[in-house]
């Protein structure tokens, strides 16, 4: 009977002569002279298999199977010895530097600590964020900085199409870093080659995930540690993900501002700037960009440059060497960079930070102040308020009337649904998103009709897209997306989820819809959960409070409940103002006047007044009787005794009274000889006031004064 082996007091038997109790960077010339894997018989610079395969405590591995082991490494992985790149050269890791010299760079730099504790060190880290972000270039840093041999691996390396052939390499893979460790084994795109086992139905890439399950186990007494990447960290087996494989995880999110400007430190060290150029400006001017989104903004940046230069000189007739010391990136440059690149993390179905500011919301100024000290200020003075031990509200629900909504439209094309509703609690979201440079998701949701007329038109789909995808006609699917859709702002923080029309996703739960009922669960549980991530907030609007499920509005989920009301005389005239800044408008026309008539409590004493001294425009056929003239005053407020103009409604009026005067223009020019595609608007061509008079018969308040009387009494019931 053969005695079994202690792994623990084995050591490396290779040419290396490497002994644990000597620090690795007194090795990097000993790896860099003696490890060469060019060898093709069965053995690896002197390596004997047989010594170097990792034992499990319950067998071990016998002569006779040795050539069996040999034929089994044939399939070389060539390592990467001396690395260049440093962490230094990598910016915005400060927050995760620690944690990689703890994990990864001390275990492998200093193996003999570890060994002189009797403590293994974790075989595994996984690194997972958006594509861009910057995984493969810090395990490459962390690689340079231990100076040991750094095996990158894709997964295309890995998958064979002969039965077994994956397997093999992925033994070999281990057994080859375990013959020269400390080393470094690098799986890019780790999902790809480790699905979940009960979402695949191919038995290779079950016996994948087994097997690479075995060899981290393998790793045990061996100063080997694994590095994988992904950026769909939900997708990989769970049985990989346990602790003593990939036990610890670490998020490479969207950088911040302060990120970005590490980042754009980092990338420009050996790069001719212009002293005009700052970089704290170019981080506030790339919110949602990643590391390689950046590193495409230097390229164009420097692109420009070059071109600039060849439209400002000849460069036949020019020194070339002269050119070169004039040549730089300036601050220019760097505009027109950013302007061409589209961040990644916008295209592969990440959030950015929307372009929604303060300035373009109309009115609520009483609102936007109780937003900012809400969540704004928190975000943007946090230490402040961590020194007097304030957070910000776990979440916050705008609730009130809608500005318009249409009947559900179907588009053939997209195979999904859209609702149009405008009161201003979603530019509101988007704008507090912008104030406080948070990333932002914003999640629709579906009323009863939508979503029966969804599933009759799409019954096929797998799955229904909605902003973030939500809906799932598998069972379980809905509560996995509302999990992904809170990871996934985790990763970006700090980041605003906005749940859009929350009552068709909360609608308080009753046995009849067990869907809904679980998805409201799902909801509360993460809501729960969210204090345990940083910088995530929650907004939710709805124009149904009443509908929602109680335990949604409970204090510790969305606590804080704030009424946004319709627009008062002098906010609809900053609406108004708002909505035709960018539209030629007559000089003469008196939004004072316009704001008072789009008010549904006038009398027709005051509207008569108004009509009399502030507009011009009566119709002819009207114009000679006072019965006529209250009948002209009457239509535009007929059927509307206290009916009120939401946001939408004064929107719908300036559309309405522009494309009034589009037609007298069109009419006026229909008599030129010139060809209509060349017609073009005479340059004094303005919207006037009587065009908005014609627009008031056509466009009427949406906003009924039942529905006004029932969000007071919800305010007066919560407040």
């Amino acid at each position: 009977m053969k005695k079994k082996r202690n792994m623990n007091e084995d050591k490396v038997n290779s040419g290396l002569s490497m002994d644990l109790d000597e620090p690795i960077i007194n090795l990097n010339n000993t790896l860099t002279n003696n490890y060469k894997l060019t060898n093709t018989n069965n053995k690896i610079n002197g390596i004997n298999h047989g010594n170097n395969f990792m034992n499990n405590g319950n067998n071990s591995v016998n002569n006779d199977k040795q050539s069996d082991l040999d034929e089994e490494m044939e399939y070389k992985f060539i390592p990467e010895l001396n690395v260049k790149t440093k962490l230094k050269d990598v910016g915005g890791i400060d927050k995760i530097k620690g944690e990689i010299e703890d994990l990864v760079i001390n275990p492998l730099k200093y193996p003999q600590l570890y060994k002189h504790l009797g403590v293994q060190p974790t075989k595994g880290v996984l690194l997972h964020g958006p594509p861009g972000s910057g995984k493969t270039k810090l395990a490459e840093a962390i690689a340079g900085e231990i100076g040991c041999p750094f095996f990158r691996v894709a997964a295309t390396e890995i998958v064979t199409g002969m039965s077994g052939e994956s397997e093999n390499r992925l033994r070999s893979l281990f057994d080859q870093a375990k013959a020269c460790a400390p080393s470094i084994i690098f799986l890019d795109e780790l999902d790809s080659i480790t699905p979940k086992r009960e979402n695949t139905f191919r038995e290779m890439e079950k016996r994948i995930v087994s097997q690479l399950g075995i060899c981290m186990d393998s790793l045990q007494g061996h100063f080997v540690i694994v590095i994988g990447a992904t950026n769909r960290q939900e997708y990989v087996d769970s049985m990989i993900r346990r602790n003593g494989r990939f036990d610890r995880e670490i998020s490479m999110g969207i950088p911040n501002q302060e990120s970005r400007y590490d980042i754009l430190q980092a990338l420009s060290e050996n790069i001719k700037i212009s002293d005009d150029v700052d970089f704290e400006e170019i981080a506030n001017l790339t919110p949602g960009f990643v590391g390689a989104d950046l590193q495409a903004v230097l390229r164009e940046s420097a692109i420009h440059s070059i071109s600039r230069l060849f439209k400002s000189h000849n460069i036949d007739d020019t020194d070339m060497n002269d050119l070169m010391k004039n040549l730089y990136i300036n601050r220019e440059d760097f505009l027109i960079g950013i302007n061409k690149v589209q961040p990644s993390s916008k295209r592969e179905g990440f959030i950015t930070i929307p372009d929604v500011t303060w300035s373009k919301i109309g009115a609520l100024s009483f609102l936007k102040s109780e937003l900012e000290k809400q969540i704004v200020f928190p975000i943007k003075y946090k230490k402040l308020y961590q020194r007097f031990g304030i957070g910000i509200s776990a979440g916050i629900l705008l609730y009130g009337p809608p500005g318009f909504t249409s009947f559900p439209a179907v588009y053939p094309l997209q195979g999904h649904l859209s609702t149009l509703s405008w009161c201003g609690k979603t530019l509101l979201a988007k704008a507090i998103s912008n104030e406080c440079n948070a990333n932002f998701i914003s999640i629709k949701g579906l009323t009863y009709l939508q979503l029966v007329t969804l599933i009759y038109v799409v019954c096929s789909m797998t799955e229904i897209y909605l902003g973030p995808e939500i809906l799932n006609k598998y069972v379980g699917e809905s509560e996995k997306a509302i999990r992904l859709i809170f990871q996934r702002a985790a990763t970006s923080s700090p980041c605003i989820i906005f749940f859009d029309e929350v009552d068709s996703l909360c609608s308080i739960r009753n046995d009849s819809n067990q869907v809904y009922e679980r998805i409201v669960n799902q909801l509360l549980t993460e809501m729960d959960g969210i204090q345990n991530r940083e910088y995530v907030y929650i907004i939710a609007a709805t124009n149904r409070p009443d509908i929602i499920d109680p335990a949604i509005l409970r204090p510790g989920r969305l606590e804080k409940l704030f009424y946004v009301p319709l627009p008062n005389e002098d906010d609809r005239v900053d609406i108004l103002l708002k909505l035709t800044s960018e539209v030629p408008i007559d000089p003469l026309v008196n939004f004072q006047i316009i704001s008072q008539m789009t008010d549904g409590y006038l009398s027709l004493l005051l509207i008569y007044s108004i009509v009399s001294e502030g507009l011009s425009y009566i119709p002819e056929e009207l114009i000679f009787t006072t019965y006529s003239l209250n009948n002209y005053l009457l239509a535009i407020f007929r059927d509307n005794s206290g009916d009120r103009f939401s946001g939408a409604d004064l929107a719908s009026l300036c559309r309405e009274a522009s494309i009034i005067a589009i037609d007298e223009i069109r009419l006026s020019l229909s008599e030129s000889p010139v060809s209509d595609y060349k017609l073009s608007a005479p340059e004094n061509s303005v919207v006037k006031m009587e065009h908005f008079q014609k627009a008031l018969l056509k466009v009427k308040p949406s906003v009924k004064q039942q529905q006004i009387d029932f969000y007071h009494n919800f305010k007066l019931k919560y407040s």
